[in-house]
């Protein structure tokens, strides 16, 4: 339930936050953050009190949900033509959402392999090895943005 309250919290503040210091920069502090809790939760000792998983629950709950706030507006850095949008939404939707067509079958097989415990440690740790690889992405379209549009500027001032 609490990590319900952070949809519109994250969403908000991640957009905000993109807006002011660059939506490039902020996702990949919101998916540090994420990669980061992830790690704590999966080498936490099983017995510490309840509070201090909530908290680490808020924070992931609330890098999750800047992410998904911020991600669609790194379309717009791609100069995408309009006669294929729909298709590159598509496109992207798919790639973006299939985590969820295919984590359940990792998590059951995790489960199955390891037990809940070990199970559920094994989940997060290959989470925040997702999330690793996000970072590195997010970097690579970065750079890739940036040459993008400093070819482009030379090209304006030379023609």
């Amino acid at each position: 339930m609490m990590m319900l309250w952070m949809r519109p919290i994250g969403g908000v503040l991640g957009g905000f936050l993109g807006d002011k210091f660059g939506k490039n920069l902020i996702l990949i502090i919101s998916l540090l953050m994420a990669v980061i809790v992830l790690f704590v939760i999966a080498l936490l000792p099983t017995g510490i009190p309840q509070v201090y998983f909530n908290i680490l629950v808020l924070l992931i709950g609330l890098s999750v949900y800047s992410i998904r706030g911020l991600y669609w507006s790194l379309l717009g850095d791609c100069d995408v033509e309009e006669e294929v949008l729909g298709l590159s939404i598509g496109l992207i939707s798919f790639i973006g959402y299939l985590p969820d067509i295919v984590l359940p079958l990792i998590v059951s097989g995790l489960m199955s392999s390891y037990g809940d415990t070990g199970g559920y440690n094994a989940y997060f740790i290959f989470s925040a090895s997702a999330g690793i690889m996000a970072i590195a992405f997010t970097i690579l379209f970065s750079r890739n943005v940036r040459k993008t549009r400093l070819a482009a500027q030379i090209k304006e001032v030379s023609s």
